[in-house]
């Protein structure tokens, strides 16, 4: 991820979500950038953009449990993440 990501901004860190059991891939991660600005131009460029033969969601991480803040995203693709934590996923 961090290599798909890095031209858009300043990465502060990457994770990518295994699973407990097998230690296998999810098929998801998150990606945290130095500036929020670099977590919406992350959304807006690569959301969509297709990465081995399969299509990237980007958006913001929204913590456990909470709903997306539509109010916030166009057409619901994306919403706030957790203080004071940019992500894209």
């Amino acid at each position: 991820l961090a290599a798909i990501f890095r031209p858009i901004g300043t990465i502060i860190g990457v994770k990518l979500v295994e699973d407990r059991s097998t230690g296998k891939k999810k098929g998801f991660g998150f990606v945290t950038f130095e500036k929020p600005e670099s977590a919406d131009l992350a959304i807006s460029r690569m959301h969509g953009k297709e990465v081995d033969g399969r299509p990237l969601t980007v958006k913001r991480a929204t913590a456990r449990g909470e709903k997306a803040d539509e109010d916030d995203a166009p057409d619901g693709e994306h919403s706030r993440a957790p203080e004071d934590e940019e992500w894209a996923t």
